[in-house]
């Protein structure tokens, strides 16, 4: 998966969580579960603590493992991604920091 955008809502994509809902559905619906899902970047759009909790909820659903690979709408700035870190214990955030650190 890559570039869900939480927190988008313009005209190309105006319910980018209702997007992402339907990929997890597809997901959970597949007869045989990958064994893991990669997220290649762009989980939210704004990096705000709420689309990082959002995203985290619905990826939740998958029942499967995930790995994230932040991308620059996840690590707006470092203040955003530190505030995210400290609003979230949520994957998504960890990861985001993880990068940074690295």
């Amino acid at each position: 998966m890559s570039d869900s955008h939480i927190g988008f809502d313009k005209a190309a994509n105006p319910d980018a969580l209702g997007t992402l809902r339907e990929a997890v559905a597809k997901v959970k619906a597949m007869a045989v579960k990958p064994a893991f899902i990669i997220h290649t970047g762009d989980i939210t759009h704004l990096s705000k603590p709420a689309e990082f909790d959002n995203a985290d909820k619905v990826f939740g659903e998958t029942g499967v493992q995930i790995h994230y690979v932040p991308g620059e709408h996840d690590i707006i700035s470092a203040n955003a991604s530190d505030a995210a870190v400290g609003h979230l214990s949520c994957a998504l955030a960890r990861s985001a920091a993880e990068v940074l650190t690295v």
